[in-house]
């Protein structure tokens, strides 16, 4: 019961996280604002699925593991809170960087659909090509575009979205592969 709860929440940071992208990639933009009241809302959830977890009777390597996924899920979140941020502070996102956003909301819904899976965490192939296309067009706009210091920004933030969500799908493996 008490899996279930985190890994419902690490799926919904996901979810969250490639909603926000989405969004921002059709011109909608996000003020500090409302990323601060999704934070809030996904903070409370986070801190009563970590009571329960407190309060469970569970061995200390399963509450590592969950600890571990939980970090990780709402790091992707983070991520994509700063790239929302970013954009806001910046005044508008460049057409040049539409592609890039497009290519790594892609990789949080592809780690989104492989969460509905876990603990299986099979399917590495299209979540991890889909992670590393983000990563090479963010290196080829970056070559590109390199003066530009609005581009640089963002494509440094938007860069940490995929690190982050091949950060969560290799603690997948690793908690999925442990577990048995």
């Amino acid at each position: 019961m008490i899996s279930e709860d985190i890994y419902a929440r690490c799926r919904r940071c996901l979810g969250e996280a490639a909603q926000m992208l989405e969004s921002l990639g059709k011109g909608g933009a996000l003020s500090p604002t409302a990323v601060h009241a999704r934070r809030l809302a996904a903070d409370i959830a986070a801190d009563a699925a970590c009571a329960a977890l407190g309060r469970a009777f569970i061995t200390p390597l399963d509450r590592e593991d969950l600890w571990l996924l939980r970090q990780r899920a709402e790091g992707v979140l983070c991520a994509a809170e700063e790239v929302a941020l970013c954009v806001y502070h910046g005044g508008v996102l460049p057409d040049c960087c539409v592609p890039l956003l497009t290519a790594v909301a892609a990789g949080c819904r592809q780690l989104e659909k492989a969460w509905e899976r876990f603990p299986e965490a099979d399917g590495a192939a299209p979540v991890l090509r889909t992670l590393r296309e983000a990563e090479m067009v963010r290196h080829t706009l970056r070559h590109e575009r390199f003066a530009d210091m609005t581009v640089r920004r963002l494509t440094d933030s938007l860069g940490r979205v995929p690190d982050a969500g091949v950060a969560l799908w290799e603690s997948m493996r690793y908690v999925a592969l442990k577990n048995g």
